[in-house]
């Protein structure tokens, strides 16, 4: 009879410590609580006002009483990049921010900073050749852009391991170019690389798959841009045309093997998470559909309408939730490998059709 109870009590100590262990693997593992999505007095924010972000000094000012601090960081080549930089006080993780071709600095990268929660560390940086940071971006030396720009990523991801407890988890966010510098740093990595700095998933956002490709398109978008007049752009689209045929590809196909994606993004094991809208004409949605076909882990969302590399204003509400199931996913499988990461299967699951793109529209 005793040996009954030592039984029954053993068995019930087991079990309460098993829920205990369980829930607390859950809270560690979210990367969100309700009061996140609850609140919603962010969305009124004035860093969703671009009028506020493009005044650079007011939005330094801004992030340094959010708890920012300015960091220089310097890579493998000896480029000297400027960031802002908050250390959270109990991290989970950590989310690295790179900016596109232009503007590309950090301080138009800080709306996204209300798309996370309180127990993330953050990092925005200006990648070579923008902001405060060493480089230049003259024409002439476009040649071999994208060449060793991925070292920026490099840097601050070790930069950011450097900077927090052992072991915490990273996540890369880019947007146009700074996701095409994000997919070479990954395939740069390798995974081994990944293991070793914790890098656990990355959202490539407007990304594109070659400079060669969204120059061929990117020319033509920033003409429209400007001129409004479909009567007086065609002659400008005539002389963007040229331009690009003769004089811009020429110099940007020097180096367009070595720094293209396509046929490379196998080679990506961490989970990616593809945001892209059907009516970019800067950089064409068949090319993230292309790239995500070719990623063994990705998570795709195709917006119907929105506008290059500003679906984190744009769809703000949308944005966030999609972004937290992401990161959540990938935290999960971090903080409890046991379990299957909540991130599908793109090539399993997923069957994209190039010419009509159909999965996850909204409008």
């Amino acid at each position: 009879m005793k040996n009954n109870k030592t039984i029954f009590f053993a068995l019930c100590t087991a079990l309460i410590l098993l829920i205990t262990h369980s829930q607390q693997t859950q809270c560690q593992s979210k990367a969100y609580d309700n009061a996140f999505f609850d609140n919603t007095t962010w969305s009124r924010d004035e860093l969703f006002n671009t009028r506020f972000i493009a005044q650079e000094g007011k939005v330094r000012d801004r992030m340094h009483s959010e708890g920012f601090q300015d960091v220089s960081i310097s890579t493998e080549d000896g480029v000297n990049l400027c960031g802002l930089w908050k250390r959270a006080s109990n991290p989970q993780y950590t989310i690295i921010f790179t900016g596109g071709f232009y503007p590309g600095k950090k301080e138009s990268m800080t709306p996204l900073y209300k798309h996370v929660s309180d127990n993330a560390n953050v990092l925005f940086f200006d990648a070579r050749g923008h902001g405060q940071s060493d480089g230049t971006l003259r024409f002439l030396q476009q040649w071999k852009y994208g060449v060793s720009d991925y070292k920026d990523i490099i840097a601050t991801i070790e930069f950011a391991q450097q900077n927090t407890p052992t072991n915490t988890p990273i996540i890369l966010l880019g947007i146009c170019a700074g996701a095409f510098h994000t997919s070479r740093a990954l395939l740069h990595l390798g995974e081994q690389g990944c293991k070793k700095y914790n890098v656990v998933g990355a959202v490539l956002d407007s990304s594109w798959g070659s400079f060669r490709h969204v120059a061929k398109t990117g020319i033509p978008a920033f003409l429209g841009k400007w001129i409004k007049n479909r009567v007086i752009r065609l002659p400008f689209r005539a002389m963007a045309w040229c331009f690009y045929y003769a004089i811009a590809r020429p110099i940007i196909s020097i180096n367009a093997y070595q720094t293209r994606l396509f046929g490379k993004m196998h080679n990506i094991k961490i989970p990616l998470f593809f945001i892209h809208s059907n009516d970019d004409n800067w950089a064409t949605l068949n090319n993230a559909i292309r790239l995500a076909k070719e990623t063994p882990r990705a998570t795709t969302w195709w917006i119907e309408e929105s506008r290059h590399a500003l679906h984190h204003l744009k769809h703000k509400y949308e944005y966030r939730k999609r972004l937290t199931s992401f990161v959540d996913g990938c935290l999960q499988c971090y903080y409890d490998p046991i379990d299957n990461l909540s991130v599908s299967d793109h090539n399993q699951s997923q069957q994209i059709d190039l010419q009509a793109p159909n999965l996850d529209i909204i409008r």
